[in-house]
């Protein structure tokens, strides 16, 4: 899992592995870990898990070869891509010994020719390089290198030794005498030069070419002696007459005199190799025909051919003939060539000769001839024969495109794949990426090792959207088939980034990830079946989608609220309902208070006080005091004494300045020190702002009544009377500084401001009526029972129906209840 997570810590996890004795899982976690890294762009932190693994395996000294082999071929291409070529070569050339300690020796040969192809201005590394061909036996490799090291340094002594060396561990005689020869120009004492053309000359007089000496006039090479300081020494071949001796070629060192070496800078650059090469022989084309017929005509097993393909035994015959071509291709070449192409006017599609043939014009450096050849061979041959011919011409045209593609379409045909996906992953453009990805991807669907290589590979060159969306798909589901889930959502996800997936495939991750803590894959994943819910019709799918969804992301505002609607357009009020709509309003969905509002009220008789609670406060707290007086008047229908709605309901009424209200609230209900738990945010809010503002009448009305309900009634008196010295509700702040004073039994100062309660106009009749019922109460409690009987009089004049004033009149003394004959309403 740590792949998918993150994790930072994986040095203790490949600790603990390693050291338990789990050395493959340490390793396919670090591969994990380092492939996502790099899918995200994190190189450096890729390379450092791979080191840390490295390290530890180090430490613990572990020993087998083919994790460190797996951990290089990772970091050595990490390193190059970091920029850190120095870190990649040595990390590849690390690679490369462990490849051939395990046997491997052709995949580190491949290797070693990447190496050769990207950096091979790199003289030192490519003298490397050269010592592993040679120690593994590769000399035509080993001597392509030194051979254009020598290009550039034409006057190293130890290159052209060590070439002329490989060309003679190849048989490349006369070449091998040209590089010895140049060696003794610059050194004429080195003994190896002198040993070996001494070898070389031994060799050449007793080769086969004396059979022919009589017949051609020799062209001796000579060397110009220097002019001057600074000049180079020119070649000049020189052509000597008929009859005239031979001058002796400089492949005889030893008879050259010469007293010391010369320089770099006398000598210039490096003499061409046919000039050092042995005297060449000029045959004109009659007197080399002339010469096939005489040797050949000479030889018993040539006439025995033509006499067997005379008789009809075509094959037998040319058998004799390849014997006889192969028997003078080191002696005289022109017959070699001359019997082969007999042999094709028999065969034409015989592939193995025009393959020898091709060769031999290749070592000869006649390329042209030698592609004429491949190209020959190529119309006739098939399968792993025609994979051999491909590989030769592409030796030969580098940059021949078609050629690469018959290359990668033989591999496949072969099923060849990691030949097939060497080719692959080294192309550049773009097209025949598509086109080889292309027609890969019906022969992957059963591998997903390769299948995954080649969508990283695609991932990263950012290819059609079509084909990479396909490759990341077909990833994606078979890991998930795989029961690797992390990597299969991972890659159904990349897919999805591109093409909408089916639903079946985000309700798969879906289920997979609910159990994980993988929230942008969840969002994305839940966001995508989302995007669905509007094509489905069935009600029961819907509503089992959005369930799927709030377990994935239980969290989601969207995804409830669409949950609840269809919950409640079925009138499914019960408790699944409620449950979801009270989460709903936990999770403060301000965008949505329209919703919220409509859902509570039809879900009022199914929600409990705390639930209504909750959705108040809400409201409130979205700045919604309509709904939220709403909804705290329904917890008050239904449970009257909730301290928590009937303060609410108070605030709101005294924020509001609703004078109707409040006088209703405090004959419903008494000031308490209870309220105080609930009150005192109110009111630390409007204390801060009375200190930003001391005149704001309304601060001080609001304070007021909190100081009221609270029976801090000291302090309310003060907040009171700055509102009357206001001129606001002056009717209103008189009848409850009255009632302030009579709390604080100060029944004088209380009648007074009942009085003016009851002198001032008011927009509001309870004023008054409370005011004279509050003046009444104080004749009885001082015993003045006429004044309490003209105060009750009165009331009954306004409203006869008012209920404190008939508690009164009940609680006077019998006598005293008949106050006017005339108002037969206090009888």
């Amino acid at each position: 899992m740590s792949a998918l997570f993150g994790k930072k810590n994986y040095g203790e996890i490949f600790e603990r592995l390693v050291r338990s004795g789990n050395i493959d899982i340490a390793l396919k976690e670090a591969i994990k870990n380092g492939d996502t890294l790099y899918d995200i762009g994190n190189i450096d932190e890729a390379i450092s898990n791979y080191n840390t693994l490295l390290n530890i395996f180090t430490k613990n000294n572990i020993s087998k070869h083919e994790v460190y082999e797996k951990i290089y071929e990772k970091l050595a291409p990490l390193y190059l891509d970091s920029g850190s070529t120095k870190k990649g070569i040595e990390t590849t050339l690390a690679l490369i010994d462990k490849k051939i300690t395990l046997k491997k020796t052709g995949e580190a040969v491949k290797l070693l020719n990447v190496l050769k192809s990207n950096f091979f201005n790199d003289a030192t590394l490519m003298l490397k390089i050269t010592e592993v061909y040679v120690n593994l036996g590769f000399f035509s490799e080993a001597f392509e290198i030194v051979d254009k090291l020598i290009q550039k340094e034409s006057t190293n002594i130890d290159l052209l030794k060590t070439g002329g060396e490989l060309l003679y561990k190849l048989g490349r005689f006369e070449e091998s005498c040209s590089y010895f020869n140049a060696v003794v120009m610059l050194a004429p004492n080195d003994d190896l030069a002198k040993t070996r053309l001494k070898e070389l000359n031994s060799y050449e007089a007793v080769s086969a070419l004396e059979k022919t000496e009589q017949a051609v006039t020799p062209q001796p090479v000579k060397l110009n002696p220097p002019s001057q300081e600074g000049e180079t020494l020119p070649l000049e071949i020189t052509e000597e007459k008929p009859g005239q001796p031979v001058e002796e070629s400089v492949i005889q060192p030893e008879k050259q005199e010469q007293t010391e070496p010369q320089t770099a800078k006398k000598l210039g650059e490096l003499p061409s190799k046919k000039a050092f090469a042995l005297p060449v022989m000029q045959i004109s084309e009659t007197t080399l025909l002339s010469d096939f017929r005489e040797i050949l005509h000479s030889d018993p097993e040539y006439l025995e051919a033509l006499e067997s393909i005379k008789k009809g035994d075509e094959q037998k015959g040319i058998e004799l003939l390849k014997k006889i071509a192969e028997r003078f291709e080191n002696v005289n070449f022109e017959v070699s060539d001359y019997v082969y192409n007999k042999i094709l006017v028999l065969t034409p599609a015989d592939v193995e000769v025009k393959l020898k043939l091709a060769e031999i014009y290749k070592e000869r450096k006649d390329i042209e001839d030698s592609i004429f050849y491949l190209r020959s061979a190529l119309k006739y041959s098939r399968g792993v024969e025609k994979l051999e011919v491909l590989r030769r011409l592409t030796a030969l045209l580098p940059g021949d495109a078609e050629l690469n593609t018959e290359i990668f379409n033989s591999y496949f045909e072969l099923k060849d794949l990691n030949s097939a996906f060497e080719i692959f992953f080294k192309l550049d453009d773009n097209k025949t990426i598509e086109s080889f990805a292309s027609k890969m991807l019906p022969s992957l669907k059963e591998d997903v090792q390769f299948l995954g290589r080649v969508a990283r590979f695609i991932k990263s060159k950012g290819l059609s959207d079509t084909l990479a969306h396909q490759y990341f798909y077909l990833l994606g589901k078979s890991l998930f088939s795989m029961g690797d889930n992390v990597e299969g959502t991972r890659w159904l996800l990349a897919a999805h980034r591109i093409v909408r997936l089916p639903l079946d495939d985000y309700v798969m991750m879906a289920q997979y990830l609910k159990a994980f803590p993988l929230e942008g894959e969840k969002e994305v994943v839940g966001d995508a079946i989302f995007g669905y819910l509007d094509s489905i019709d069935n009600f029961d799918i819907k509503v089992s989608m959005l369930r799927l969804l709030l377990e994935l992301r239980p969290d989601t505002i969207s995804y409830l609220i669409s949950y609840l609607g269809m919950l409640v357009s079925t009138n499914n009020l019960g408790k699944e309902t409620t449950h979801a709509f009270a989460r709903l309003v936990k999770m403060n969905p301000v965008d949505y208070t329209v919703f919220v509002y409509d859902t509570a009220l039809k879900l009022t008789d199914n929600l409990t006080i705390k639930e209504l609670s909750d959705t108040a406060t809400f409201f409130d707290l979205a700045d919604k005091k309509d709904e939220a007086t709403k909804i705290y008047s329904i917890i008050m229908s239904k449970d009257p004494g909730n301290k928590i709605a009937l303060t609410k309901l108070f605030i709101t009424n005294i924020e509001g300045e609703l004078l109707k209200e409040i006088l209703q609230f405090f004959n419903q209900f008494s000031p308490s020190r209870t309220y105080s738990e609930l009150v005192d945010p109110f009111m630390e809010k409007y204390k801060t702002k009375q200190a930003k503002d001391p005149f704001d009448f309304h601060v001080h009305f609001v304070l007021g009544f909190l100081y009221f309900l609270t029976e801090r009634y000291e302090e309310a008196v003060a907040s009171f009377q700055f509102v009357v010295r206001s001129h606001q509700f002056e009717a209103f702040m008189h009848y409850f500084l009255g009632i302030c004073f009579e709390k604080i039994l100060l029944q004088d100062f209380a009648m007074t401001q009942y009085n003016m309660a009851v002198k001032m106009e008011s927009n509001l009749p309870g004023v008054k009526l409370n005011a004279l019922c509050k003046i009444g109460i104080l004749y009885k409690e001082q015993g003045k029972i006429s004044e309490c009987r003209d105060v009750l009089s009165e009331i009954a004049a306004i409203n006869p129906d008012f209920e404190d004033a008939k508690a009164l009149l009940d609680s006077l003394p019998q006598e005293d209840k008949l106050i006017d004959l005339n108002k037969e309403e206090f009888k």
